[in-house]
């Protein structure tokens, strides 16, 4: 059974999510150049009602003017009001976990807890400037796109699937590309996470060349309560690269 696909409406602006079933709510926030669709295989949760938006300017949801990491949590924090959830357990990847933390920050009573998948570092993530230009390019190359997606996800080998990210990708604002690595490199929650009293889970995969484990190290260093695994075999992409696994950290976190 596929997840259901939803909207709800937060100032203005339709968010886009899928749902799938029922009891302690998990909020699932996609990565750079992703959408919820990162986690339609893995939302089958016994005693969880998992919620995967696609962030303003991604997926299906609708375009706004800014790409702020600090934004993008405010919104979900009004998805929560609508949807009636007055805290949520937040399992975020990559760029979402920069979400994540803000939401955690300056929302403190809505998170319950977080499980931060590849995480952008707690000091913000900095593209170098020679990278830029490859970047745009990414706007207009299909295959330079699935080449990169590819070496995110190094342990997944569904073609069929790779081809769906890729898809999404494609729907994310064509200025983000450029704006979310900005973003990325001005967040900066440093100092401000210890006093968080909700569980953090840090989960990378060894074979990341994005996110490190001495970078997932030094962020867990910045909560009071936070754990880290490094999972032997996979990438930047747990949930789907080794999806099994992912559902299993997830409910038992949830416990």
């Amino acid at each position: 059974m596929s997840p259901e696909s939803k909207t709800v409406e937060v100032e203005g602006v339709k968010l886009h999510y899928i749902e799938r079933g029922e009891g302690k709510p998990v909020l699932m926030i996609h990565g750079n150049t992703g959408c919820g669709l990162w986690y339609e295989d893995v939302c089958d949760i016994e005693g969880l009602r998992c919620i995967a938006p696609d962030l303003p300017n991604c997926g299906l949801s609708d375009r706004i003017d800014s790409a702020s990491m600090d934004i993008y949590a405010d919104y979900m924090i009004g998805m929560m009001d609508e949807l009636k959830i007055g805290k949520a357990a937040i399992v975020a990847h990559s760029l979402g976990g920069a979400v994540a933390i803000s939401m955690a920050v300056r929302y403190p009573e809505r998170v319950d807890r977080m499980m931060l998948i590849d995480p952008c570092p707690v000091s913000g993530l900095v593209t170098p400037e020679e990278h830029y230009p490859v970047i745009e390019l990414y706007k207009t190359s299909r295959d330079m796109m699935k080449l990169a997606l590819g070496a995110m996800t190094p342990a997944m080998k569904d073609d069929k699937k790779l081809d769906k990210l890729v898809d999404g990708a494609f729907r994310m604002n064509l200025m983000c590309f450029v704006e979310h690595a900005r973003e990325l490199a001005k967040f900066n929650y440093s100092g401000k996470c210890k006093d968080l009293k909700g569980k953090v889970s840090f989960i990378i995969g060894r074979k990341d060349t994005l996110i490190t484990e001495e970078m997932a190290r030094k962020s867990a260093l910045e909560f009071q309560d936070a754990t880290l695994e490094v999972v032997e075999g996979v990438g930047h992409s747990l949930m789907v690269e080794a999806p099994e696994l992912f559902k299993e950290r997830v409910s038992e976190f949830n416990r």
